[in-house]
């Protein structure tokens, strides 16, 4: 009986693992560039895929983001169907917009005066 629970165990445990490295060498590393346009500092920049109920962290480094500069950031991706995020800014005057449906994988994004 023990011999059975531990062969199970250890299939079970292969089965993760290779499903686990598949899942993991089927994504890709993008990379995107950010363009600020606002005419002012950017202090909060947030990515989140399409229809994720919640944003995530900041990326912006140090709250720092100035008008006129840009940022590079990677991201993995599954596949390049998956390309397409939400984008959500804060500049230095507490106004926020949010961008629907860009994709990453083939633009820089350009944040623009709202």
């Amino acid at each position: 009986m023990k011999t059975i629970l531990f062969t199970a165990v250890l299939l079970f445990g292969f089965t993760i693992f290779f499903a686990s490295n598949s899942y993991a060498q089927t994504q890709q590393s993008s990379e995107v560039t950010v363009v600020n346009n606002t005419g002012m500092n950017v202090n909060d920049l947030y990515f989140s895929i399409v229809g994720a109920n919640n944003w995530g962290f900041d990326v912006v480094p140090k709250d720092d983001f100035k008008d006129g500069e840009t940022l590079k950031f990677k991201f993995n991706v599954v596949d390049k169907d998956h390309c397409d995020w939400d984008i959500q800014y804060v500049t230095s005057d507490g106004k926020s917009a949010t961008l629907k449906g860009i994709n990453l994988c083939e633009q820089t994004v350009v944040l623009e005066k709202k």
